[in-house]
């Protein structure tokens, strides 16, 4: 369904009028053009980013709505901020599954907690690696 520019604009401003219906249509009547925005920056993300494009406009439409009174001017100021909007979802999303990759969601253990269940080792003790002992501060032969 195709909506002309006056069309766009009356909506514009009877969702700045507070008309919640006129929101709805008015993401209704650029629905196509936000699709393109969303899948122009999906293209550009990862191949196993596992965002899809109407999940991404979806998301959009929820923050535009539950955002506070928007200033909207026109149709390409609406699809400006639209497309801001869907970056920065697209932006908190590699935020998320990066900290997730990163062990974001592991268990912390501090260290005092792990000091009764380590060996006790007495300062000074040569330490073997690879079959050879570090220097100590005592000359003492290592015991093989």
């Amino acid at each position: 369904m195709a909506h002309e520019s006056s069309d766009i604009t009356a909506l514009i401003r009877a969702s700045r009028g507070g008309n919640a219906g006129a929101f709805g249509q008015l993401v209704e009547a650029v629905y196509p053009e936000l699709h393109s925005i969303a899948l122009r920056y999906l293209r550009r993300q990862r191949a196993d980013s596992t965002l899809q494009c109407t999940a991404l406009i979806h998301e959009a439409y929820l923050r535009l709505a539950q955002a506070p009174k928007w200033e909207w001017n026109d149709r390409a100021h609406f699809l400006g901020v639209a497309a801001h909007v869907m970056r920065g979802i697209l932006v908190d999303y590699a935020r998320a599954k990066r900290t997730a990759k990163r062990g974001g969601g592991a268990l912390t253990v501090a260290l005092a907690d792990c000091h009764s269940a380590a060996p006790r080792i007495a300062v000074g003790m040569p330490v073997r690696k690879t079959g050879r002992c570090l220097p100590t501060r005592r000359r003492e032969p290592c015991a093989a």
